[in-house]
Formats: C-alpha cells, sequence, structure tokens
C-alpha cells in the first residue's frame, strides 16, 4: 500500500464538506487507484477486499461499509470559498452503484470536481501523502486536519483562524464554544495523527485577549527508524514502565520528537495491555489513570503533545492538592 498516493489540489484542501469516515476512505482509495495525469479517467470500480486490505478491515465490515457509504455519497457536497463568490457542487455524477453478490461498488467523479482532483499544477498547487499515512485513522476529522497539516508543513506561517477551520469542517452551528472544539475535534485529531501518521502534529490556541481566535500548527516530518541499529538501551521510569534510552540529539530536533512518539506509543500500547487505559484516548480518562503513568506519559507528551501535556499537568496538580 506504500504505493498508494494521494494528490488534491489546495482549493479542495481548504473546500468546506462533510463527509463520513467510510465516505471518505472510498473516495480517498480511488483517487490512489487512478492517474491524476488522465483528466478522461473519471469512473470508478472499488472492490471490497482492496477496501479491507486498505484500511485493515474484515471483509464482512468493508462490504457493509461500502454498501451504507455508497447510498449516501451523492448526497455530499463541496462548497469553495473563492474571494469574489462562493461555488458548491457535487462529489459524484450520479448515484452509487453497489453491485450485490460481486463485492464492489462502481461511481463517476463529477466534471465540476475532476479539474480540482485531475488537473494539479502549480497555479492551483496541490497537497500529496501516502493513503498509509491516514489509512489506520477513525476519526473524519483528523483526515482533514492530517491534509491541512500537511500543507502547512514548511510554510511560513503556520496558522489558521478558528472560524476558518469552522468552515472547512462544516462545523458552524456545532461545537460552539472553543473548549468543546477543542476537545471533540482538535484533541482527538491531534492525537491520531501523532500515534498513526507519518506526522508530529501541535496545536496551539492563539488569543485576543481571553477569546481563541486562530490555532498554530507547529508540523514536523516523523524521520524513519534505523532498522539496521540494534543497540538501543532501556532503563524502567516511574517504577512502570521500560523506556528505551533517548539518543545523544538535539533538544526540538526531529529525532527527539521520533524518540518521545516511539516511547508514547510503547506506553499506550502497554497501558491498554494491562487494562490501566480503557478509553479510545487517554485524555478521556485522565482521572482513573495511575498517577506513576500519566508521568510517563507526561514526559513524551511534552515534547509531541504539549496540550494534552498541559491536561495532565493540571490532573496531577490537582491530585497534589487534596
Amino acid at each position: 500500500m506504500t504505493d498508494l498516493i494521494i494528490r488534491k489540489s489546495h482549493p479542495i484542501v481548504e473546500a468546506g464538506y462533510k463527509l463520513s469516515i467510510a465516505e471518505q476512505r472510498i473516495i480517498l482509495l480511488s483517487l490512489a487507484k487512478l492517474d491524476n495525469r488522465n483528466t478522461e479517467q473519471s469512473k470508478v470500480t472499488l472492490y471490497a477486499m482492496d477496501y479491507a486490505r486498505t484500511f485493515g478491515l474484515s471483509e464482512k465490515t468493508a462490504y457493509t461499509e461500502l454498501s451504507k457509504a455508497s447510498k449516501r455519497l451523492y448526497e455530499r457536497s463541496i462548497v469553495l470559498k473563492g474571494e469574489d463568490e462562493t461555488t458548491e457542487f457535487r462529489w459524484i455524477e450520479s448515484r452509487t452503484k453497489y453491485h450485490k453478490g460481486e463485492g464492489r461498488i462502481s461511481f463517476e467523479f463529477s466534471r465540476r470536481v475532476l479539474p480540482y482532483l485531475f488537473e494539479l499544477d502549480k497555479k492551483l498547487g496541490y497537497t500529496q501523502y501516502e493513503l498509509l499515512s491516514v489509512s489506520g485513522f477513525t476519526s473524519n476529522y483528523s483526515i482533514r486536519i492530517y491534509e491541512l497539516a500537511v500543507k502547512l508543513l514548511g510554510m511560513r506561517n503556520q496558522s489558521i483562524s478558528v472560524e476558518e477551520l469552522r468552515r472547512i469542517l462544516q462545523l458552524e452551528t456545532k461545537y460552539k464554544e472553543f473548549r468543546e472544539l477543542n476537545k471533540f475535534v482538535i484533541k482527538v485529531a491531534v492525537n491520531e495523527i501523532n500515534e498513526k501518521s507519518d506526522l508530529l502534529l501541535n496545536i496551539a490556541p492563539l488569543k485576543q485577549g481571553r477569546k481563541v481566535v486562530a490555532l498554530e500548527f507547529k508540523v514536523t516530518k516523523k524521520t524513519k527508524p534505523l532498522t539496521s541499529k540494534k543497540t538501543d538501551s532501556s532503563r524502567i521510569i516511574y517504577g512502570v514502565f521500560e523506556e528505551k534510552s533517548r539518543p545523544q540529539v538535539a533538544k526540538n530536533s526531529l529525532a527527539e520528537g521520533d524518540w518521545a512518539a516511539e516511547n508514547y506509543n510503547r506506553a499506550i500500547k502497554k497501558m491498554r495491555e494491562d487494562m490501566i487505559l480503557k478509553t479510545r484516548f487517554i485524555d478521556d480518562d485522565l482521572h482513573n489513570i495511575p498517577t506513576n503513568w500519566l508521568k510517563v506519559i507526561k514526559k513524551y507528551a511534552s515534547i509531541i503533545n504539549r496540550s494534552l501535556s498541559r491536561d495532565i499537568t493540571t490532573e496531577l496538580d490537582r491530585r497534589n492538592a487534596k
């Protein structure tokens, strides 16, 4: 699956639309399988077997997702916001066909969307990444925020207004308080991106007075681990976790981030195996996690996820105040 590449024009990455996780998977797998240099190649056929293998699902689950999502996809639209006007059009030309008994669906991308998917040039600009990087995501918000992070990677201005993010995710009437948006959208996405993708992402709020008005994306690429070296040493920290020792690297470097991310993911896995962490994400259950394990997670979160680190500090302070 490493050769499945997604390319989307910047206007699509920044467009306002809302798709379920299954609908997004259908669009992404379709884009990865088509040649985006061929503007005539708008017709798509997807097989449940390929869908299951790509996203790590059972074939039964893949059949169910394709059947349900294919029925809804025709109703979904994209809203492009230009300087002078707003344009809305469908993703696909006509209703998706689910071929019962054959385990496949077929559809055709709409003529209005084709230029933004297949005529990619420097004028529009485009975002490119491997499908593998998002294939493990379970939140539809994670995919959209990941794409924004990839677009912003390497750019001088890595910030976006809160209202713009709401427009992109079509959340104008949902999660009106920033703390709700942060808890149910931003933190969920950041956790998944850091745990499952090729990026390390930290999103910091920018305020005007007391109001959060924008978000600063701090994005770095994870460096690929060197498999040839087997000299890693380890030690027990806080009496509960076997940490892979920190390499001799500069503070705030990519290598330090990779080390922190590796230990963070190992710690989360160990907590799940030992039934210490029972919720989907760690920040959903901070009150019930033992203090020593919170200290372990805080050590790595302070490098790769400062928002989570602050939440853990607040919880530890609460316990110490008792």
